[in-house]
């Protein structure tokens, strides 16, 4: 009897000891799968780690942890119709009420998915006009994008999460202030055919990430729901819309757009369904 008890005794301390030993893994084996994932560069001139996504060869940057204001402030909706009259007439409820947001470290893609990566990875190009490897992949269902992400391990970011690695810690219209001028974004005024500039064109935000004003729309991971910021979800950490709709959010406005409609906060919903040579994709990767 003595020996029974003493082998459960036993018994249990071996079972406790393995479960230590497994959570004090956890962390180890992380790291090892990221290691295996991303190669680690060295930080840009925003000061922001890089990384190079081993499957892929996409160039992603590590945002850090932090607090902002989303959406559509007074001041930024003054500064929006001092841009365009147009606006002064127009609801902008669907970008208000500005809220304060949470957002856990990730990395984001310092660039839109090229055409050339995205052939390397699904085999094909979808892009119908102006095809050509540095340019931004267009012409992609939702469906490919969910797909693209599968096969490479990566995700698309959140409404909250595109929007913060937009501001890059600014409360202005743009990362760059009230107003875009040439060399910031690829916009209709500079851009009369309706033509894409490289993926690594114009000046980077203050994360060190290109294109975040125009040149392609970019996918979200949320459905769109014009009054999503009215629900109390909006203001939970790392909110996401989930009210299944036909449309998912688009952020960052295009290259037909003009700059009043390519502002941090500017957001609107594309049906899943469609496809079009103003949309691309910039995914991210969440970490644990």
């Amino acid at each position: 009897m003595m020996k029974s008890f003493q082998r459960k005794i036993v018994l249990s301390f071996l079972v406790a000891a393995l479960l230590v030993a497994l959570v004090a893994a956890r962390p180890i084996s992380r790291s090892i799968a990221f290691l295996c994932t991303f190669q680690s560069l060295r930080p840009n001139g925003s000061g922001c780690m890089e990384y190079r996504h081993r499957r892929t060869g996409l160039i992603f940057v590590r945002l850090p942890e932090g607090t902002f204001r989303m959406g559509l402030s007074p001041e930024q909706e003054k500064q929006l119709q001092d841009l365009d009259p147009f606006w002064s007439s127009r609801s902008l409820d669907y970008m208000k009420p500005e809220h304060v947001v949470r957002v856990r470290p990730f990395l984001v893609s310092k660039y839109e998915v090229s055409q050339g990566t995205w052939e390397r990875i699904m085999h094909r190009n979808p892009s119908i006009i102006n095809k050509r490897g540095d340019l931004p992949v267009n012409e992609i269902y939702m469906k490919d994008c969910e797909d693209f992400c599968r096969q490479t391990g990566l995700d698309l970011p959140t409404e909250a999460q595109w929007e913060y690695a937009c501001r890059a810690g600014t409360q202005t219209l743009f990362f760059f202030g009230e107003r875009l001028v040439r060399g910031q974004a690829t916009l209709r005024a500079d851009n009369p055919y309706n033509g894409c500039d490289p993926v690594n064109a114009n000046f980077p935000n203050g994360f060190g990430l290109h294109n975040m004003h125009g040149n392609v729309a970019e996918w979200c991971k949320d459905y769109y729901c014009e009054d999503f910021y009215k629900h109390r979800e909006a203001v939970y950490p790392d909110p996401i819309c989930t009210i299944p709709t036909k449309e998912h959010t688009i952020r960052g406005g295009c290259s037909t757009y003009d700059a009043d409609m390519c502002t941090s906060a500017f957001r609107c919903g594309y049906d899943e369904s469609n496809h079009t040579m103003t949309v691309g994709i910039r995914p991210v990767y969440n970490l644990p």
